[in-house]
């Protein structure tokens, strides 16, 4: 019991960093917005739909992995779940850095 809390706590931490990656990376190295502020909030609130979605599936995928390696030891958790938030947050800094909000 007191295993599946900590792995569920460590994953929970890592969905909150899947959740701010796009949005921070557009900040620190996106390009700019030049437009008023409405539409920039626009696509802040946009990033972060988008951050709040994947930080969803990414905790889903998890509890699923962890489910199925019940019985095995809690490396093969850790390890899924790292592999799975490598994934999430390179795809969405990438993809916060690459977005041109027009």
């Amino acid at each position: 019991m007191v295993r599946a809390i900590a792995l569920i706590g460590a994953r929970l931490a890592m969905a909150l960093i899947v959740l701010i990656a796009m949005s921070e990376s557009h900040y620190r190295w996106g390009n700019p917005f030049l437009g008023d502020g409405q539409k920039a909030m626009g696509v802040a609130i946009k990033f972060a739909f988008i951050g709040m979605s994947a930080a969803s599936v990414f905790f889903a995928i998890g509890t699923v992995l962890q489910s199925r390696f019940h019985n095995r030891p809690a490396v093969f958790v850790v390890a899924a779940d790292l592999l799975l938030f490598v994934a999430f947050t390179g795809t969405l800094t990438y993809l916060g850095i690459a977005a041109d909000p027009i």
